[in-house]
């Protein structure tokens, strides 16, 4: 055969792949552009094969975007690259027997949906206890950098700690023909008839309005209250029956305590987006690594860790609240990439919200014409987004990215819309 035959199959072969990509990257555009609510919104996408990283498709994938709760995605990188597994506690025994603790950051202690009852169990079990609570003021007393004030009443809301106790949030419940009962039952409560909600806390202390007219036996609502060292400790001591001798100095040579709840945490955050775990789960990276609970000191030094990513990392908060957080769809690509070679494909199955099966995605993307989806959402007021994996029946995977900020419609509208780009990017996997 001539060489020209060769040259010829040699270009077929290698332009073959650009072609499907340009081909699939016009349909998308064609897709966003014929979706209605996206009209006037910025949306960005990015599909990737894993075994290659090669892009597929993609659009303005170098924008900036408020990520929402796909932040929760840095976060979980994070713990990843630091723990082989989540330290509860780090304590030790002195020669007289007593149980020296202090705090890792682990947010599970009385926990209302997330329990760990090892954890309870470990210092109850002791004689005596010695707490030696650790400083904590990057967001003491007061919301995260770029929250929202209007959500400070709200359980997605509450403000991370040194040592969280009972997620940090108060549990209110009204059993037929009784008051409202308030778990824990440390904080102030007083009716007040005329609220126009069922609980509003004071705005700078732990002290609880609630309007009886407005609950029913059927309500269990959960309001944040503010952390301090002191409260803590007190909750504590009430939780556990017993009194606990406080400390100032730090441990020495303590031994860290495994309770193996990490799968229950991991799934809190990427399955139930849950703020108050994020943010501590990010606080425990910057005690293990650095000695002291910085969100912002620890943001810096996995700045420059993953500073190999395309583009700069704008990034304030471990949960996602913030709406000083940006981020490209590259970047989301990027680390994707990694937190798939951390985790590998067993725990990405097992943490990760299933499309129309588990998480935040029981309801959505369970497409029949989709293959599967595992991803994490995250919505803020006006955006919308989805960034995670795709499973084709041939055992292949793919990362994707897909924002979709400063939309005027509703969420519901910015779903179907997003889910006809899933079925427009793998109709041809």
């Amino acid at each position: 055969m001539p060489k020209s035959f060769f040259l010829f199959l040699f270009l077929l072969l290698w332009l073959w792949p650009l072609q499907g990509q340009k081909t699939r990257s016009r349909k998308l555009q064609k897709a966003i552009a014929s979706i209605a609510a996206f009209d006037q919104a910025q949306v960005g996408v990015q599909l990737v094969r894993l075994d290659n990283g090669k892009p597929l498709a993609q659009h303005q994938t170098d924008r900036y975007f408020t990520p929402a709760s796909n932040t929760k995605l840095l976060t979980t990188l994070a713990a990843i690259q630091t723990f082989d597994s989540l330290p509860s506690l780090r304590y030790r025994k002195d020669s007289l027997g007593v149980l020296h603790f202090e705090s890792t950051g682990y947010p599970l202690l009385e926990h209302p949906y997330y329990p760990d009852f090892k954890l309870k169990h470990f210092l109850q079990s002791a004689d005596s206890l010695r707490y030696h609570p650790t400083k904590y003021d990057d967001l003491l007393n007061r919301l995260g950098p770029g929250w929202s004030w209007d959500d400070q009443a709200y359980y997605f809301s509450a403000l991370p700690s040194a040592f969280p106790f009972s997620g940090n949030v108060v549990q209110f419940t009204k059993p037929i023909d009784q008051s409202i009962l308030s778990t824990p039952s440390l904080f102030t409560l007083q009716d007040s008839l005329a609220l126009n909600t069922s609980v509003q806390r004071a705005l700078h202390q732990n002290h609880y309005y609630v309007n009886p007219n407005r609950f029913t036996s059927a309500d269990t609502l959960y309001t944040p209250f503010i952390p301090s060292e002191k409260t803590t400790h007190v909750l504590m001591e009430n939780s556990l029956g017993k009194t606990i001798a406080l400390d100032a100095g730090p441990i020495s040579e303590g031994t860290l305590l495994f309770t193996h709840q990490d799968a229950e945490l991991y799934r809190a955050v990427l399955q139930d987006s849950d703020n108050l775990i994020a943010e501590n789960l990010l606080l425990m990276v910057a005690k293990e690594r650095l000695g002291l609970f910085s969100t912002e000191a620890i943001i810096e030094v996995l700045r420059e860790d993953w500073a190999a990513a395309p583009d700069e990392w704008v990034w304030v908060d471990g949960s996602g609240l913030s709406r000083y957080n940006l981020v490209t769809p590259r970047n989301l690509i990027w680390l994707l990439q990694v937190l798939f070679q951390e985790m590998g494909p067993e725990k990405i199955q097992h943490y990760f919200p299933e499309a129309g099966v588990s998480g935040t995605l029981r309801r959505s993307y369970g497409n029949k014409d989709l293959p599967t989806v595992y991803a994490k959402t995250g919505t803020l007021r006006n955006n919308h987004n989805l960034s995670g994996y795709v499973l084709d029946s041939q055992g292949q995977w793919y990362a994707f990215s897909i924002l979709v900020n400063q939309h005027t419609t509703s969420t519901i509208a910015v779903r179907e819309g997003i889910q006809t780009l899933l079925e427009v990017l793998t109709r041809r996997f």
